[in-house]
């Protein structure tokens, strides 16, 4: 976004950002449940280990949830909006 602030019009960035931010929180979300995956297997700690059956059952939730986030966004046709304000529309 601060890439692009300056090629829309007055205003727009906001809304962009708000629409973006129902999409980033979910992803941010799987993202860190990846990280602390990853950690928990550098640490040796194994796959059957109650810690990480809860770390990989909160990431299936949070998958589903961004899933869902972008399918709302989709439906509601946010990225041709996005692409018009930037006037990138072919």
């Amino acid at each position: 976004m601060r890439i692009f602030v300056d090629l829309l019009p007055p205003g727009e960035g906001k809304r962009v950002r708000k629409e973006l931010k129902s999409i980033m929180d979910p992803a941010g979300e799987v993202r860190e449940l990846d990280i602390a995956l990853e950690l928990a297997e550098l640490s040796g700690i194994g796959p059957s280990s109650p810690l990480v059956e809860i770390l990989a059952a909160q990431r299936a939730e949070g998958e589903r949830r961004l899933q869902d986030a972008i399918r709302v966004a989709w439906r509601r046709d946010a990225s041709l909006r996005w692409r018009e304000r930037l006037h990138l529309n072919p």
